[in-house]
């Protein structure tokens, strides 16, 4: 290989490390937690829809078990490590954003 064909060549980069960014975000927010507790309310709810309810209490049930829903994306959006996270790097935003929209759509989806 020449000088000049070195330099034609494009090196070849590898999608490991934004994937590593991804995983270890999603873990440092807790994010399987939030979807394990999404999951236990929609059967929760769902178990709680095969009965009769006519009580004023168990009418409020479903948005009890909303409200659960969006306590758990809340607290998987919440920070662990507070003001130094934001000078890690400049993807942070976006990771946040996909994060709550993430677990947004999966609440839906599951209680829908």
């Amino acid at each position: 290989m020449t000088a000049a064909e070195a330099r034609n060549v494009v090196p070849v980069r590898s999608c490991r490390p934004a994937l590593r960014l991804v995983r270890l975000h999603l873990a440092s927010r807790r994010v399987p937690v939030a979807v394990a507790v999404i999951v236990a309310c929609t059967v929760a709810l769902r178990l709680t829809l095969f009965r009769s309810w006519n009580t004023y209490g168990a009418l409020q049930l479903p948005l009890i078990i909303e409200t659960a829903c969006a306590m758990a994306i809340a607290a998987a959006t919440a920070s662990p490590f507070g003001e130094p996270e934001r000078a890690t790097g400049r993807w942070l935003p976006y990771l946040r954003l996909g994060v709550a929209t993430g677990l947004t759509v999966i609440a839906a989806g599951a209680l829908a």
